[in-house]
């Protein structure tokens, strides 16, 4: 049992290995068709038939002068006679497709191709017959007719090279019975590459030809135009990605590859370019192919870290720099047998050390376990596989096999375009990543550095602010403060403090950040808040925060905790905005007499017991006063002030704002009264005041002070200005 097991694999392995090479061995030995052999009968030509070298049917070649008519005439009389088919004196057995000189001793210039059929039936449409590629021009004919050539025939250049032939054959020119002789005259070019050298000659119906070729055309066409799109993409992201430069590589590599291949297809023909200077492009695009694909390997899998010394790495430089070399001789030299001798002989060999260098890095970066890696090694042999067969195929050491570099250039361009595409996802999705946090990151910073601050100061992010950036503009400040908060945080814990003020800010920013401001900074419960545009603004935030106000403490009551009130002071000035601080710790900040004032104002309004408070500057720079409830009262001197400023009262904030509303008339009147000393009749009217509204906090400080000035007289020199110590 355990030598059976042994045998078996053996046996499986020797019956693969047979296989694969009798298939090799089918598709690359040269088919040489016996002499003796009968006439090739077509039995149907409404599909299309090979003409290529069988077996059983035969291609001649003549070296000699000949004449075609006569020719034809000897040809149609053997098969009429039902002869066999042998070589006359002057015919020689080829292989079609072949190169001749690798078939004959062969050297001339001329020469000519014959080829005999039969039909089995009657053609029912038009026929057509396309031949392979030859080298370099020729003049066709059936049964002595001319239906084709290509090329001037004496001229001194290359006139039909590479050129597709596909030549109608006119209805009555087939002999439906008897035999047809096709002979080819050609004239070569090159010495290495004479006759029919490649591709497929075929007879059959016209139409099916043509759209055969056609086809062909459009894949070609189609192959050609989307590469260079894909490589003009990677050329684009490497503009905005410049430090990764496989982009570059790679979209260079596709667009001179597509290049390359566009110059050994029809569609060269097409751009009115001479053969010799596509043969030159050809071959330039050649020489750089390798230099750039061996690059974007090199880069793409950090050859630089799979070697211990530069040794390799330096030897694959000098093998590019060496093909890189040979651009300018081709481009002074106008000989093409020189550049094909370059090539053959001083180039080519130099092709194995760069794919045994790209197959070397593919494997190392297999061996560690690169995904990428494990895709490309299939679709790089795949490729060196088609290029291999393509070149054998040229040498006619393998016959029988369309061109399979284009269709093996797809799926390997394909290939690193899924990889280049994965990377470049991937690359993607981390700065994606990268942004969200900086997003996350700018919006935890925005919570302690308001995004206007930034604004004001011209910077964009967070990291642009340097120590000392400052600016100078003309703000509005609003001051808000909690009265008697200390008294109320004593008696809770520090977490019933925090959860308090938390719960009062949270429902007092939205109502800045509506009207066009941001707040500045929390000091415990106050808050400071600039408003860059106009009063009104900050006028109208802080009627919406006492309105708000009102709502919170509904909320507070039926919850069974006692009502806030808050004062807010207003002023607008010009101030100075900036950075203060060390440059490791740092901190946005105010600095003017206005915001000085606006606290002033503040405090202001637990003495007059007011809910806002403004300066006679913020009045008279509201777009609109008569949109407001206000009423002036004294002019104070605050503390650290040599001038008096007028304070202005905004009843709209209160709650029973209509009562003072209606007593307005009769408090300007007592504060009339009272500036023109006529005491007794402002403690009348202040009295009057509180008779419609007793909570009227300034009407009470007015009343007694009105009482006092009545009892105790005032100095000659009395403006009704007060001055205030307290801050």
């Amino acid at each position: 049992m355990n030598h059976q097991k042994v045998e078996r694999p053996g046996k499986i392995a020797f019956c693969v290995g047979w296989s694969i090479f009798s298939m090799l061995a089918s598709v690359s030995s040269p088919v040489r068709a016996q002499s003796g052999l009968s006439i090739q009968t077509i039995p149907d030509l409404s599909v299309m038939t090979s003409l290529d070298t069988t077996t059983q049917n035969s291609w001649w070649l003549a070296t000699e002068p000949i004449d075609a008519d006569r020719e034809t005439k000897d040809a149609v009389a053997i098969c009429n006679q039902k002869m066999i088919d042998r070589p006359a004196l002057h015919w020689k057995q080829i292989t079609v497709p072949g190169i001749i000189e690798r078939q004959t001793n062969f050297r001339g210039s001329t020469f000519w191709y014959r080829r005999l059929f039969r039909l089995s039936g009657a053609p029912e449409a038009s026929v057509a017959v396309r031949l392979g590629r030859i080298n370099d021009r020729d003049q066709t004919y059936l049964n002595g007719v001319l239906i084709g050539a290509t090329g001037e025939w004496d001229s001194t250049i290359p006139a039909g090279y590479d050129r597709t032939r596909i030549y109608g054959i006119p209805d009555n020119l087939l002999n439906r019975r008897g035999c047809n002789v096709l002979l080819i005259h050609v004239k070569r070019y090159f010495a290495e590459s004479s006759g029919i050298a490649t591709g497929v000659t075929v007879i059959g119906p016209a139409s099916s030809i043509t759209h055969e070729y056609f086809l062909e055309m459009i894949r070609t066409s189609w192959m050609l135009g989307a590469y260079p799109a894909l490589g003009l993409l990677f050329l684009i992201i490497y503009a905005v990605r410049r430090k990764q430069t496989e982009y570059l590589y790679f979209g260079l590599f596709t667009i001179l590859l597509t290049l390359y291949e566009l110059f050994r297809f029809d569609v060269k023909f097409e751009l009115g370019i001479s053969f010799f200077a596509t043969k030159r492009i050809e071959y330039v695009l050649l020489y750089c192919l390798f230099p750039i694909f061996t690059a974007f390997l090199d880069t793409y899998f950090d050859a630089a870290s799979l070697f211990r010394t530069r040794s390799i790495r330096r030897v694959i430089l000098a093998a590019n720099l060496y093909l890189i070399c040979f651009i300018l001789p081709t481009l002074l030299s106008n000989d093409v047998d020189f550049w094909w001798t370059l090539q053959s002989h001083f180039i080519q060999p130099v092709w194995p050390v760069l794919f045994g260098y790209c197959l070397l890095i593919l494997a190392l970066q297999s061996m560690r376990g690169r995904k990428d890696a494990l895709l490309l090694v299939p679709a790089t042999l795949l490729l060196m596989a088609a290029v291999v067969l393509d070149i054998l195929h040229a040498w006619n050491v393998v016959i029988h096999l369309p061109p399979l570099t284009i269709y093996a250039f797809s799926i390997f361009i394909l290939s690193i375009a899924f990889l280049l595409a994965q990377r470049f996802a991937q690359s993607f999705s981390a700065v994606e990543t990268t942004m969200s946090n900086l997003n996350a990151t700018n919006a935890a910073y925005s919570r302690f550095v308001p995004a206007e601050f930034l604004q004001i100061l011209g910077k964009r992010e967070i990291t642009e602010v340097a120590l000392g950036d400052q600016t100078l503009r003309e703000m509005t400040i609003l001051f808000s403060d909690i009265r008697s908060f200390t008294v109320m945080s004593e008696a809770m814990t520090p977490e019933e403090n925090f959860n308090f003020l938390n719960s009062y800010l949270k429902r007092m920013q939205p109502h800045v950040q509506m009207n066009g401001g941001f707040i500045d900074k929390y000091i415990g419960d106050a808050i400071m808040a600039l408003f860059p545009r106009h009063p009104g603004e900050a006028l109208d935030s802080a009627i919406a925060m006492q309105h708000e106000m009102i709502r919170f403490n509904q909320d507070r009551v039926a919850k069974g905790f006692q009502e806030i009130r808050a004062g807010i002071g207003i002023h607008c000035g010009h101030l100075m905005l900036g950075t203060i601080g060390a440059a490791d710790r740092m901190e946005g900040t105010v600095i003017s007499d206005a915001v000085n004032l606006a606290a002033r104002m503040e405090g202001l309004t637990k003495f007059y017991g007011a809910g806002i408070l403004i300066t006679e500057h913020v009045m008279m720079r509201l777009p609109d006063p008569t949109r407001y409830l206000l009423r002036t009262l004294e002019r104070v001197r605050v503390k650290g002030k040599s001038s008096a400023v007028s304070v202005i009262e905004v009843l709209d904030g209160y709650a029973n704002c209509e009562l003072y509303s209606a007593s307005r008339p009769e408090f300007d009147r007592g504060m009339h009264s009272y500036l023109n000393r006529e005491f007794k009749d402002a403690a009348d009217s202040f009295h009057a005041v509180l008779d419609q509204n007793p909570g009227d906090g300034a009407s009470k400080i007015l009343l007694n002070r009105a009482i006092e000035h009545q009892n105790r007289g005032v100095g000659a020199d009395w403006e009704g200005i007060i001055d205030m110590d307290a801050k």
